[in-house]
């Protein structure tokens, strides 16, 4: 009991340090005042409420490890909130105070004072309680797999549409600071200066199997937030699909349920592709000459690609199984060289309490627990790497999200099988060698 307190203290002094850490600290830019009162808040409404469960999770749970009466954490943690809530308000700059965080920060809260309580129920489950704790885990992660599918389906909701080369635009874009010679949606030219509108063609355009975006532009510095050259939107949804430059980086983006859920979307980005231009022009460091962008969809998978000087970049994300982690990040990525590492990691990860109560339940892992425990995570990984991804019409899954899979799972399995070794002899399945 002695060392499950000062675990505790030990974790709510670094759930603590966490949640100072993440909500006072300043954010350059622009102030953005969201209303008071609102519970999902912004385009990103969803991953704040998201987080903000989570980041109240360790700081809950190791003060009721600690000793201290869950009804008085819970208070803590509204208490907190509070004056957390009125510092964003008065005091730190860029953040902002609305009734979603407060809600969210008592139910994780809530969400960690229940983990303490019962925390021996998932770590050191009986094998007969082990058998549905797999189960779930299994129909999770399925589910988890599923809602990634429902999510990265295209979202083009009917209206009238307007497309531009566009020179400036409010509403969260930057001003383009070079100039859009030449735009195109599917080869079909967009206009310069007035949108065009009433284009009946450009909802089925941007649900068919390819779509591609291309530009001519002259080069121009450094925007802070998307600086579109050519952009498709909506007077009902807004945006639809969007090229340009955020900072150096090429961006491209289509409009996808993420847009519903309130869930930050998967951009296809090369970082640094752009050329450098100071914002005081210089001869010897603005090049005079121009640059072809393109961004689009095509074989399941978005597309960015970048051409100056006879250079040609591309980078593609697929749109897979493993990128449901990227939806609640709560800042930009980059889609870079790391993301098939750290959708592993995820893929993986999912996998590991499947595992390891898998283990449990065969009481620390025989022989003929392993025949029925292999063909049902073999079931499991097929029915979300194959039959998933393909009532989706998502990207075949890669060898190395079938490597995670496994290695999760297998992972979880030894984890299991290494917890069961002390377990009491009435917790432990009949070993199979018993009778023969």
């Amino acid at each position: 009991m002695r060392r499950e307190r000062v675990a505790g203290a030990a974790l709510a002094a670094a759930g603590l340090l966490f949640v100072l850490a993440a909500t006072l600290t300043p954010v350059p830019g622009e102030v953005y005042l969201l209303p008071a009162r609102c519970v999902i808040c912004g385009a990103y409404g969803s991953v704040d409420f998201f987080n903000n469960v989570v980041m109240f999770v360790p700081l809950a749970a190791g003060l009721a490890l600690a000793g201290v009466r869950r009804w008085l954490v819970l208070l803590l943690c509204f208490l907190l909130t509070g004056l957390i809530e009125l510092l964003q308000v008065a005091v730190i700059v860029g953040r902002d105070a609305n009734l979603g965080d407060v809600l969210a920060n008592t139910l994780g809260g809530a969400a960690g004072v229940l983990l303490a309580a019962t925390w021996r129920r998932w770590l050191l489950p009986a094998p007969r309680a082990a058998r549905p704790l797999a189960a779930a885990a299994a129909a999770a992660w399925l589910l988890v797999i599923a809602g990634t599918g429902w999510v990265l389906q295209r979202d083009v909701p009917p209206g009238a549409y307007a497309a531009q080369m566009v020179p400036y635009l409010e509403d969260g874009y930057s001003f383009y600071r070079g100039r859009t010679l030449a735009a195109a949606l599917n080869g079909r030219p967009l206009a310069a200066g007035v949108p065009s509108r009433d284009l009946t063609w450009v909802r089925d355009t941007l649900l068919a199997e390819r779509v591609a975006v291309d530009a001519v532009v002259t080069t121009g510095s450094e925007p802070r937030r998307l600086a579109p050259v050519a952009i498709v939107w909506s007077g009902n949804a807004g945006e639809l699909v969007a090229l340009g430059q955020r900072r150096r980086d090429v961006v491209f983006r289509i409009r996808q349920r993420t847009a519903r859920a309130r869930l930050r979307p998967p951009t296809a980005v090369i970082a640094n592709g752009f050329p450098y231009v100071p914002i005081v022009p210089r001869p010897d460091l603005a090049p005079t000459d121009t640059m072809r962008v393109r961004g689009g969809v095509e074989s399941r998978a978005l597309y960015v690609e970048a051409t100056f000087r006879g250079r040609r970049e591309r980078r593609e994300v697929p749109l897979a199984a493993s990128l449901g982690w990227t939806f609640f990040l709560p800042f930009e990525y980059r889609f870079g060289h790391g993301l098939p590492f750290l959708s592993a990691l995820w893929l993986g990860g999912l996998l590991v309490p499947f595992g390891y109560w898998g283990a449990c339940a065969a009481g620390g892992g025989t022989r003929r627990a392993m025949r029925t425990w292999v063909p049902a995570t073999l079931a499991t990984v097929a029915a979300g790497l194959v039959v998933l991804p393909a009532a989706w019409a998502l990207h075949p899954a890669l060898w190395w999200e079938w490597a995670a899979a496994a290695a999760g799972a297998g992972a979880g399995w030894l984890a299991g099988a290494w917890s069961r070794r002390g377990a009491p002899a009435a917790h432990r399945a009949p070993s199979d060698s018993g009778g023969r």
